[in-house]
């Protein structure tokens, strides 16, 4: 934008540390979060909010909470940018009583704040409550999305309670997406429940017919209970499909480049101690103190 004369304003420096926010890419958001304290606009509530939202999804959670303190005029999007944070980072009672303080203040619930308390008791493992939060959700008359009943299905399955979350799944008012499915897949997984697994990972299947993760997942299933006639099918269905694992990946910038590393892959001593180097310096950098007006 700069290059080509046009000065940046609100809605490109939030829409920048969204981008930074996604990809974890701490140095960059600082340096736009730098940025925005030069013009300004760090005062405005929506680039506050997407502060928030960098930092604690760049696991810098304490960064997060100072703006979010900060904030004179908090509105729901803050408070559901901290509370995601906090659930994000496994910081999960303080999610639950930032939610309930929320609501203290005045504020009004909307389906993102019960999104984020719904994932952070599902984690917890407090069933009851998440159920209570649900049930206060409908009384809202906020109606349920997919990502609501994906947040009930892990909750149940997580606490071994498969049959009520299929009952869940089936009693639906629209067909469940991958999300809900996938959530469903992964608690059998946990829990050994194979039957469930299959009828899952069939609608996975075609929802989602390229995902290599759900076709491993059930035939490892298989596999662990010497069930390998189920288990090569799954492994045939997945190379008639032609799906297959792409191998893991992390990546670390040095100076103006990114250097990709594939799992499995052979780097030169050099070139890894050059990485590491590059990796607690920026390390360092991350921990600079920023200080930020009241907003």
């Amino acid at each position: 934008m700069r290059s080509v004369g046009i000065e940046y304003d609100v809605v490109s420096i939030v829409g920048a540390l969204s981008a930074c926010g996604n990809l974890s890419a701490l140095k960059q958001g600082k340096e736009i979060h730098c940025l925005s304290m030069r013009k300004l606009f760090d005062t405005h509530l929506f680039v506050a909010n997407s502060l928030i939202d960098l930092y604690t999804k760049c696991g810098r959670i304490a960064l997060g909470k100072k703006i979010f303190d900060r904030i004179s005029n908090k509105d729901v999007a803050s408070w559901n940018a901290m509370i995601l944070g906090y659930g994000m980072q496994g910081e999960l009672e303080a999610a639950i009583n930032l939610f309930d303080l929320m609501k203290d203040e005045g504020l009004e619930y909307d389906h993102v704040s019960y999104i984020a308390v719904l994932s952070a008791c599902s984690h917890a493992g407090l069933v009851e409550r998440g159920k209570r939060y649900f049930d206060q959700m409908l009384a809202q008359n906020i109606r349920p999305t997919q990502m609501h009943y994906a947040c009930m299905v892990d909750l149940l399955g997580r606490a071994g309670l498969m049959t009520e979350a299929a009952e869940l799944v089936r009693s639906m008012p629209f067909e469940a997406d991958s999300n809900v499915w996938g959530a469903l897949l992964g608690a059998c997984r946990i829990h050994g429940n194979i039957e469930l697994a299959q009828l899952a990972a069939e609608h996975l299947f075609k929802l989602k017919p390229g995902h290599c993760g759900y076709y491993i997942l059930l035939s490892n299933m298989y596999a662990e209970v010497g069930r390998w006639n189920e288990a090569d099918k799954v492994r045939a269905l997945m190379k008639s499909r032609k799906v297959k694992k792409n191998p893991g990946c992390s990546w670390v910038q040095i100076g103006n480049k990114l250097r990709a590393f594939l799992v499995g892959e052979g780097s030169q001593g050099s070139e890894l101690e050059l990485c590491y180097d590059e990796l607690v310096k920026g390390e360092r950098m991350s921990s600079a103190y920023l200080s930020w007006p009241q907003t």
